[in-house]
């Protein structure tokens, strides 16, 4: 079994957003959500010349199919010939997708509230079983 599990995006707006800055709208708060509950990443930045799902999305003659898209860049398999760490920094992309202030402050104190409550019922609930027996 690995050690550490190893992904790669060609986005810096994508990374930032996986750091958890910020709080999101509801569509980008889902999409990380649901990375997120895949499991623990390391998170790499792919140059986007060096990224074969772009080959995928921005179309491909079938012809042109070979071992870029199949097994992905040669650097890949070599972790000393990876791609270096970027700046992970907020881009105008992630400023569009942000909540503003005053919303994201309610949603956080509404997420505090329901943390409380939360708390408090276990708490009620975990007295009462106690005082049954």
């Amino acid at each position: 079994m690995f050690a550490e599990t190893h992904a790669w995006v060609d986005s810096i707006t994508v990374l930032y957003w996986l750091e958890n800055k910020g709080k999101w709208s509801q569509y980008v708060g889902n999409r990380v959500a649901k990375i997120q509950d895949l499991g623990t990443f390391v998170w790499h930045y792919a140059p986007t010349a060096q990224n074969p799902s772009d080959l995928g999305t921005r179309g491909i003659a079938p012809a042109r199919i070979d071992h870029f898209w199949m097994k992905g860049p040669e650097w890949l398999g070599n972790v000393e010939e990876w791609p270096g760490k970027v700046e992970v920094k907020e881009t105008a992309e992630a400023q569009n997708e942000a909540l503003p202030r005053k919303e994201a402050a309610v949603l956080q104190k509404q997420e505090d509230q329901n943390l409380q409550e939360t708390s408090e019922t276990q708490v009620l609930e975990a007295s009462k079983d106690h005082s049954i027996h």
